[in-house]
């Protein structure tokens, strides 16, 4: 080429430039090979990537390129009907942006204390619930966000309620003359029983049952059976998870090293070595499974080690619900690590399988409220700066070492949402319900939901 003429170059030239060199490489490529990339690529990148071309946009619109991009981000495999639905809503959901919203009455009172009125409000599978008749509240109201269909409950002699739990079937409610009144979500029947005592740490429904857990025994109740049983199991349980279709509970209490209640523990480790041990927290997992001849029996018990270098915990002042059937608490430590770093915040769900996870949160959180964990990778917490969601991306990070199966999800604040100011907040992939006590505020995220036949419900 070096020998060539001046003459020779532009004839060159001009034939090398009707000549094209660029190549549609995502167009010759496979359709296997695509997934494979979409795996790796944000639902929004594949959106805005859709927008090159037509063959682009019929590419990345086919059912394996989609599910491939889904399913690296929810959990197994899903029977999503429709893709493209399914990833609108999911870019909805996590940059906090609801396809419809409406604002309704609070029914929180002055009257009562924040942790009071919080207890006389749910939701779960589309329902709103809450206690209704202002500061007598003597009926539980239902509202379908689909239908827009309202429902309202009310027990034989009208009393008063200070409580309620909702499941798929089931709402519950519990008396200030000692009973747990139940109701079946669809058929509306009514059925009771009595409580030992109103002084109970958790509260769960969790498909037809029912359980509240005292400082050292728990009540088991079934929708079917009607049979209600106390359970001795001499733990000071933090959280507590109900099996929806077994009669089965497992239940976790947390308490400092040292603090033996085994004696064979306590002759290996003399008074003067106990000092010496560091501080951290030994965790005891206990599994109960009915027995219908003798009564719920211990399946399973364990106690070990936390795996975290914390000195010293504090707890939340409540067991809380971050999924139903199960209750969390938040757990804060007073201290920092020998580098002088803040330690994040610790949120500890037992799941109705029993599972433990474990979510950390950003020290600058430990003011949440609570959390409510939207779908895979999704978490949504209210924070104490007013007018503001926080959007937390939840990484699985795999496995504890621990011998109990507990999953580590490191949370990360992905952005803010404005929002209204909100004592608690509730919700799922397809309705969140924000409540202070003015305002209820319900965020849609389905193309489909429609919220202006609530508008008017008078709440």
């Amino acid at each position: 080429m070096d020998r060539l003429r001046r003459d020779e170059w532009r004839d060159v030239k001009d034939r090398a430039a009707r000549i094209s060199f660029n190549c549609d490489l995502l167009h010759r490529l496979p359709l296997e090979i695509v997934a494979l990339i979409a795996e790796h690529l944000h639902l929004a990148d594949i959106i805005l990537l859709r927008r090159v071309s037509r063959r682009w946009l019929q590419i990345l619109s086919s059912p394996s390129v989609c599910g491939a991009a889904i399913r690296a981000i929810v959990e197994g495999h899903l029977p999503i009907a429709d893709p493209a639905r399914f990833m609108r809503r999911r870019l909805r959901i996590e940059r906090g942006l609801p396809s419809q919203t409406v604002r309704l009455e609070s029914p929180l009172s002055t009257v009562h204390d924040t942790l009071m009125n919080i207890r006389g409000v749910g939701y779960l599978n589309g329902i709103y619930a809450w206690l209704e008749g202002a500061d007598g509240r003597t009926s539980v109201a239902l509202l379908n966000l689909w239908t827009g269909r309202l429902v309202q409950l009310t027990t034989d002699n009208r009393e008063q309620l200070v409580e309620l739990r909702l499941s798929k079937e089931l709402v519950a409610a519990v008396s200030t003359r000692g009973y747990c009144h139940v109701w079946n979500i669809t058929t509306e029947e009514h059925k009771d029983f009595r409580l030992s005592s109103l002084k109970f740490r958790h509260f769960l429904v969790n498909g037809t049952k029912v359980a509240l857990g005292y400082r050292d025994y728990l009540v088991h109740w079934s929708f079917e059976t009607q049979s209600a049983r106390i359970v001795q199991t001499g733990l000071n349980s933090i959280t507590l998870a109900l099996h929806p279709i077994q009669d089965q509970f497992t239940i976790i209490c947390v308490h400092e090293r040292g603090n033996y209640d085994d004696h064979e523990e306590a002759a290996a480790n003399p008074p003067g070595a106990m000092h010496m041990a560091p501080n951290l927290s030994r965790m005891h997992t206990e599994t109960f499974i009915l027995d219908h001849s003798n009564g719920f029996k211990s399946a399973s018990s364990r106690v070990e080690d936390l795996p975290f270098n914390y000195e010293w915990i504090g707890m939340g002042s409540h067991p809380q619900e971050i999924q139903p059937g199960q209750s969390s608490i938040l757990i804060k430590p007073t201290r920092a690590t020998p580098a002088g770093e803040a330690n994040p915040a610790l949120y500890f769900t037992l799941t109705s399988s029993s599972d433990i996870a474990v979510h950390t949160l950003p020290p600058h959180l430990f003011k949440i409220t609570n959390l409510v964990r939207l779908e895979t990778g999704v978490v949504y917490a209210p924070t104490t700066s007013k007018d503001f969601l926080v959007i937390l991306k939840s990484d699985d990070m795999g496995a504890l070492p621990a011998s109990i199966p507990m999953r580590w999800f490191q949370d990360i604040v992905q952005r803010k949402a404005p929002c209204m100011n909100c004592h608690w907040m509730f919700g799922d992939s397809d309705f969140i319900v924000l409540v202070n006590l003015r305002h209820v505020e319900i965020w849609g995220f389905n193309d489909d939901c429609d919220l202006s036949h609530i508008a008017s419900v008078d709440t």
